[in-house]
């Protein structure tokens, strides 16, 4: 095997090879510059012993595939792959320099202190989501653990060494017949060498959140074994005799990831994320809670975002019969002898192996245990095909990714891979909902204008857009037939996408019109619109009969607001703006994720000018609002802050409390504008006192 540093100083493709950084057992990890791109990379070379194994070297390059595939801002990024000259393979990814979580929690015990619990609360609720987008496609961590989670320069915990040793049709990256994991952090299924699916995740998470709540694991012992005893066997000292000061939310989210039987666990990672945000809701006192740093990508599934719990429609499976914890099913005691000592005797023999007369148990250390056979297995159910999670009643596979190999990508925490069994996915119970009193509004109302307001319930969305979208809406603005370029930084303040949640309020179906905004002009509220000048002058058209059916123009924020406010409502919030043109799906346009030019009044239509409001009915929003891509830029209450988003509280966000550069929030762009400016995330600015002839008003208005 080639020596550790024989790399360093090295220039492979376009990466210069800076210093060694670890070592693991399938790959060395390096500190490496990318000349081209000008930024650091931590460049993961497979070891030289390897690489004789055609098909291994090819499933590690997928595995790389795989997790490039999971685009989300706290799992780590893979950027591409290649050969050294010698032919080994390697994968680049992004270099986090800012230390491991496990770092974190040594830090606060050598102080003598616990990581404040909303920092906990807030780490645990972002690595859930990162495996919700792992779960949904196909891989499955198996070593989670502090080492295995990175920290940026701001604190967002970033996921490494995903899915080791998950590879399409269950083929094993390394010795077949073994398992992979740490043992203060492996699920009860694992050390039983049963089966695992994404629960099995849950439960080291829950073993993390306990960790950095208490200061303490559940399960300590000075040798291995006894550690994956209790974890089988043994429940975690409550967690309210180590705090007190905890909230019911934040242990019953402890309790329920540590259940022995996955069936008593949360069923998924996007069920964890909504208990911890309850948590963090009850620790703050109710407070909204800040998700700055919680976004889904677009691939995610759409029923992700369904009100109530967030359960996954191609995964419904039968009811699980599982007994509380209480009352869990227990082997009959001489089955429990027989694999007991059975354990003890081949883990023994291979700690013996491994370790030597060391015997202390570490937080990084990942043992490897031969798994049982098929005739000791405990019964489980019928596996799955890899590409389907689970099956509904109605058989309804997930589409798209399948389960390929999938590449351990952490820069500064390398576990000594062994073998690893592909896990088979189990159907999984949809947990029972307790039903909740929601107050019943009416579809619509009637202002006191005469203009029709649409309810838009409560509920949560995606706001923003991911870097891929805003990536797509450069190349859109530079393929504009009237030869417009954007510079990526005018659509960066639509980033990170993250999740919102909106009170049940009431929406306008279209824009103020002429003919309603004179009505306020006549009563001596509002002011007239600026005379203006062309064709969408005052004279030429605000003051014409003939166009009483199309948007005022020519008026300013300060004038939307005043008329607003006349008819009882008010300027909806740039939340309240987005979620009523996008609903809760996370769609690109009111309709949808493909621009049509035939739902829209924008230029992409071969003309620019202003049409009646409520032209376009197949363009309508999923609540049946209009005009809300194209038309005029609509005036939203927000001051503009580029970097909002980045503390955007989860719960109706108000905005900021003002704007670095005096600006307010435009959206929808307009009759004048293109597709990519009708995005329902666009964000478009102006100063509140300004009027232009491609700026109009839709209100909102609270429910009764």
């Amino acid at each position: 095997m080639s020596d550790t540093q024989n790399l360093v100083g090295q220039q492979i493709d376009h990466y210069h090879i800076l210093r060694h950084i670890a070592r693991g057992g399938m790959a060395d990890v390096y500190l490496a510059e990318d000349v081209d791109l000008q930024r650091q990379v931590a460049l993961k070379v497979m070891l030289d012993v390897l690489t004789q194994d055609t098909e291994f070297t090819q499933r590690f390059r997928r595995e790389a595939q795989t997790v490039a595939r999971l685009e989300h801002p706290n799992i780590v990024q893979v950027y591409n792959t290649g050969f050294t000259p010698s032919r080994q393979p390697y994968i680049a990814m992004q270099y986090i320099d800012g230390g491991s979580l496990s770092d974190k929690l040594k830090e606060f015990a050598a102080r003598d202190k616990l990581v404040p619990t909303e920092q906990a609360l807030t780490i645990v609720r972002q690595i859930a989501v990162a495996l919700s987008v792992a779960h949904r496609a196909g891989v499955v961590h198996r070593d989670l653990k502090p080492g295995n989670i990175l920290l940026r320069s701001d604190g967002t915990p970033v996921l490494v060494d995903l899915g080791i040793a998950v590879v399409q049709g269950g083929t094993r990256l390394t010795q077949t017949g073994n398992l992979i994991g740490t043992p203060h952090y492996m699920s009860p299924e694992q050390v039983r060498g049963t089966a695992l699916d994404g629960r099995s995740d849950l439960y080291s998470l829950g073993v993390i959140l306990y960790e950095l709540l208490s200061g303490q694991r559940p399960f300590e012992a000075t040798e291995s074994i006894a550690v994956l005893h209790k974890q089988v066997y043994e429940p975690p000292p409550p967690l309210e005799s180590i705090r007190h000061d905890l909230t019911p939310e934040t242990r019953q989210v402890v309790a329920t990831c540590l259940e022995k039987e996955p069936e008593a666990r949360y069923q998924t990672a996007e069920e964890v994320a909504q208990a911890v945000e309850r948590a963090l809701r009850a620790e703050l006192g109710g407070t909204p809670v800040s998700v700055s740093s919680v976004w889904l990508p677009q691939s995610l599934d759409r029923d992700l975002l369904n009100r109530g719990t967030m359960t996954s429609t191609a995964v419904s499976p039968p009811q699980s019969t599982t007994k509380p914890h209480s009352q869990q099913r227990r082997l009959p005691w001489v089955a429990i002898g027989v694999a007991l000592l059975l354990l003890v005797a081949v883990a023994a023999f291979f700690w013996w192996r491994q370790r030597g007369p060391e015997t202390a148990v570490s937080e990084g250390e990942t043992l490897a245990l031969p798994t049982r056979s098929a005739s000791d297995a405990a019964p489980q159910s019928t596996p799955l095909p890899d590409d389907v999670v689970g099956l509904p009643p109605s058989t309804t596979p997930l589409p798209t990714l399948t389960p390929l190999p999938t590449l351990p990508a952490s820069e500064a925490s390398i576990p000594t891979e062994t073998a690893v069994p592909a896990a088979t996915a189990v159907p999984t119970p949809t947990p029972s909902v307790t039903p909740s009193t929601t107050p019943v509004y009416p579809l619509t109302l009637t202002a006191s204008d005469g203009k029709l307001m649409r309810l838009v319930p409560a509920g949560e969305f995606l706001m923003g857009s991911t870097s891929a979208q805003v990536d797509a809406a450069v190349a859109l603005c530079d393929l504009s037939p009237d030869g417009e370029s954007c510079p990526r930084a005018e659509f960066a303040s639509e980033m990170p996408q993250h999740i919102v949640f909106v009170s049940a309020f009431y929406m306008a179906e279209t824009e103020v019109t002429n003919d309603e905004y004179r009505a306020c002009v006549t009563a001596g509220v509002c002011a007239e619109p600026e005379s203006g000048g062309g064709t969408y002058s005052r004279a030429n058209y605000y003051e014409q009969p003939t166009f009483g059916a199309y948007p005022v123009v020519n008026v300013s924020w300060y004038d939307a607001r005043t008329y607003c406010s006349w008819i009882d409502g008010r300027l909806p919030t740039e939340a309240e703006w987005e979620k009523a043109a996008r609903g809760e799906d996370g769609r690109i346009f009111p309709w949808g994720d493909t621009f049509d030019s035939s739902r829209a009044n924008t230029q992409d239509r071969g003309s620019e000018s202003l049409r009646p409001v409520g032209q376009y009915p197949a363009g309508a929003s999923p609540y049946g609002i209009q005009d809300m891509a194209g038309s005029v830029w609509e005036y939203v209450a927000d001051w503009f802050d580029p970097a909002y988003y980045t503390v955007s509280p989860y719960a109706d966000p108000p905005g900021p409390d003002s704007s670095p550069t005096g600006e307010k929030v435009l959206r929808s762009g307009s009759y004048a504008n293109y597709q990519h400016y009708a995005r329902a995330a666009n964000r478009g600015t102006i100063t509140p006192t300004t009027s232009t002839s491609f700026r109009g008003i839709r209100c909102a208005m609270d429910v009764p």
